[in-house]
């Protein structure tokens, strides 16, 4: 019984570190079509999720608490909490939930990567509407960062190496 805590504590342990190097990963990226960060804001007494690519929120916190990049860096790393975010266009970022995608994610990796993905493209017949869900459950389930290619417009998602 105490092999199998451990062991489960182990694998707790190196999901976590994975996160957090993934989150990383995210948070350090300010390219024109960076990845996407999934974080809790606070608007307006509301705490909700958003999917947002990370320049775009670091735009918004440089804009209300004056962040350098490397301000930016150092609290993203360190806070655990819904940031709070006057600017009401942070809305337009908000998860809404998808129940068909949810659904799909809990059939797991290998088969919602199937149904989604034509190889690490995400395939033609997805609306917009359903991207943030997927990038949601791709970040969140299995630690796949996700951005706009440049050339085709098409979301990508790649696997950040531990």
């Amino acid at each position: 019984m105490l092999k199998i805590l451990l062991l489960t504590l182990i694998a707790m342990s190196n999901c976590n570190a994975s996160m957090n190097n993934c989150y990383k990963e995210v948070i350090n990226d300010f390219s024109l079509h960076s990845s996407f960060l999934v974080t809790k804001v606070e608007h307006n007494n509301e705490i909700f999720t958003i999917v947002i690519e990370n320049s775009n929120f670091y735009y918004f916190l440089n804009l209300e608490y004056d962040y350098k990049k490397e301000d930016y860096i150092q609290f993203m790393s360190n806070n655990n909490k819904p940031i709070p975010v006057k600017n009401k266009e942070i809305i337009d970022y908000k998860l809404e939930k998808n129940k068909e995608v949810k659904e799909k994610a809990l059939k797991g990796k290998k088969s919602f990567l199937k149904h989604y993905f034509d190889g690490n493209v995400i395939k033609n017949k997805f609306v917009l509407k359903d991207l943030k869900p997927i990038i949601f459950e791709l970040f969140t389930n299995w630690c796949l960062i996700t951005y706009i290619d440049d050339e085709t417009g098409y979301l990508v998602y790649f696997e950040k190496d531990s």
